[in-house]
């Protein structure tokens, strides 16, 4: 093995089921740590999974940076995404994907920033890296930054400059999604009695029976509901806002990943005779101490997943798992 330059096995998140050997200069890093490496025409985020002595190392391309000095994947967590793979046959890289946040995986999400320190004992890379980093604003994208110097891997640089306090790195979460918010009419002071509400609305009936539903609601009303639903027009609001008596607000709507899905039992599908044919052998089959395993052939959209919902649902009716 050349000196200061290791082999490492790295999983990729594609469906290809290897991995990939890529060389690393300077000390090797643990396995379960992302790297950035070249792939075709493009560049890929994956895991080491292995170190390897390899005396050809010169053959195999080089990676073009090492993201995190702490792996992001853990062994016991790389030990379950191997199980992962094997079980579902799954290439690793997918499983591994899988496994940790999306972030985590997206090579656009790493930006680098300068720290204000200067001086030091610097190479004449980390020198221009600087320098391109001082003459822009805010954090700069490190594929970005890389594109512009155009001198390959900056990560070697990037990791130096770290150490020595200069720049700082940071992987990026993306934007959350932005807060759905709705206007909401509230009661916001209570009328005790019949001459507080006389003093209140006077002969302004309207304004008294909204304000009488927003009570029966609950003190609390969607503004749309109060206006185009139960048709108290907007005066009518404004005229009970102005008497300080409810406010408008805008509440934070929960997100609900289930509205409009089908409400209620679901459909029961009668089986046909072929796929009766195939439930009533397994049917058969559940009374067996030791049943022998069965084979159900048919082509997607045959009904296969029928046989099998009916199958479940005479087990569970029977006590069986």
């Amino acid at each position: 093995m050349i000196e200061g330059r290791t082999r490492v096995e790295v999983a990729l998140p594609l469906p290809i089921y290897r991995t990939f050997s890529y060389e690393v200069r300077g000390e090797a890093p643990l396995p379960g740590t992302r790297v950035l490496v070249p792939f075709r025409r493009q560049e890929l985020i994956g895991w080491i999974t292995a170190n390897r002595p390899d005396p050809d190392v010169e053959k195999v391309k080089a990676v073009l940076g090492v993201l995190e000095d702490v792996p992001s994947v853990t062994p016991d967590l790389m030990e379950l995404c191997g199980w992962m793979a094997e079980y579902y046959v799954a290439p690793l890289g997918i499983a591994i994907r899988a496994s940790i946040p999306a972030v985590l995986s997206d090579a656009s999400r790493d930006y680098l920033s300068l720290t204000g320190l200067r001086g030091g004992n610097l190479s004449n890379r980390e020198k221009r890296l600087l320098e391109w980093l001082s003459e822009r604003k805010g954090p700069q994208r490190v594929k970005t930054t890389r594109n512009n110097l155009g001198i390959g891997s900056i990560w070697p640089e990037v990791r130096s400059l770290i150490a020595s306090g200069h720049i700082t790195h940071e992987t990026v979460s993306p934007p959350s999604p932005s807060v759905k918010t709705r206007r909401v009419v509230r009661i916001v002071r209570s009328l005790e009695n019949l001459l507080e509400r006389d003093q209140a609305f006077g002969r302004g009936g309207r304004q008294r029976e909204a304000f009488g539903f927003l009570e029966a609601a609950g003190n609390s009303v969607e503004l749309a509901r109060l206006t185009k639903e139960e048709g108290f027009s907007r005066g009518v609001v404004t005229a009970l806002t102005k008497k300080g008596l409810v406010e408008i607000v805008d509440e934070e709507e929960i997100r609900d990943p289930f509205a409009g899905a089908p409400q209620g039992e679901p459909t029961r599908h009668t089986p046909t005779a072929a796929q009766q044919v195939a439930l009533n052998a397994l049917l058969e089959a559940l009374d067996e101490r030791d049943p022998k395993p069965f084979l159900l052939q048919g082509v997607t959209g045959s009904g296969k997943t029928l046989v099998y919902i009916e199958l479940l649902r005479e087990a569970i009716k029977r006590g069986q798992t």
